[in-house]
């Protein structure tokens, strides 16, 4: 009886270290540091946990993704914004000028 014991305490164990480390990254993620790694060897989530770090990972590189896609949108958006500026007071000069 007592290895079912040791083996039930293994298991609390390894399972509050998974939801110990999945709060932590998705509470760095969620303030932001998409720079995050493991801290714990990636083997702890085997079986039906590997989804779970999967999944976490695939989040991450969406959300990265996603970020840079709207930093690029509004890289654009300023290019034009600064074109249309500098139109704005060609067309004022020329009025100006008349």
């Amino acid at each position: 009886m007592l290895w079912i014991a040791d083996s039930t305490k293994v298991r609390v164990e390894r399972l509050d270290i998974i939801i110990s480390h999945t709060a932590y990254l998705l509470n760095e993620m969620a303030m932001g540091n998409f720079a995050v790694c493991s801290k714990i060897e990636e083997e702890i989530y085997s079986g039906d946990f590997r989804q779970l770090l999967l999944s976490m990972q695939t989040v991450k590189q969406e959300i990265i993704h996603t970020l840079s896609e709207i930093n690029e949108g509004s890289c654009q958006v300023e290019a034009k914004a600064v074109q249309m500026t500098e139109s704005l007071g060609t067309l004022i000069a020329k009025f100006k000028l008349k």
